[in-house]
């Protein structure tokens, strides 16, 4: 027969502070990296979406120029 303290698990060791804080530490840094890149998608997205309508601008101002510069010569 074997006592009752046979069927408990070992108890880990506790963690010193600088563990802990290392792996809090280590969490912030996953967090924050996660967030940073959620964050550069989305200012890339920005950025194209930008592009595309300076590219639609420029292309009404030159449309908008040759028209008026058409009706000024007649």
């Amino acid at each position: 027969y074997q006592g009752s303290s046979s069927n408990q698990a070992p108890v880990p060791p506790k963690k010193a502070d600088w563990e802990l804080a290392i792996e809090a530490m280590a969490t912030n840094m996953n967090s924050f990296t996660q967030e940073t890149r959620a964050a550069q998608k989305n200012a890339t997205a920005s950025i194209k979406n930008l592009e595309i309508q300076v590219g639609q601008i420029a292309q009404q101002l030159t449309t908008s120029s040759r028209k008026s510069s058409k009706q000024h010569c007649h």
